[in-house]
């Protein structure tokens, strides 16, 4: 994810929430950067615990669809030289 992106999505959700995610400092002597609120640090932690609760179900999934995943996959080779044709008819 490019910086831009990052500080974009920072500032799209200090926007969306009724309380600040984090706040930024500008640079200086010692530099800029970016701490957590309370808020955030609490969204974080939800976020994580979402997570960690949905792990064993995701899994269950996985462990299924992965059954039916061919033992000898063919491999695919491609031409660079056809990637580079069908990019230049899309423009």
């Amino acid at each position: 994810m490019s910086y831009r992106r990052a500080w974009l999505l920072l500032e799209d959700m200090n926007i969306t929430f009724d309380h600040p995610v984090a706040h930024a400092s500008v640079g200086g002597r010692g530099g800029g950067g970016v701490v957590l609120t309370p808020f955030g640090t609490r969204l974080v932690a939800g976020y994580r615990q979402l997570e960690s609760s949905l792990q064993p179900l995701a899994n269950t999934y996985l462990e299924d669809f992965s059954r039916h995943i061919k033992a000898t996959a063919p491999k695919r080779t491609i031409k660079s030289s056809s990637i580079k044709r069908k990019s230049a008819r899309a423009r």
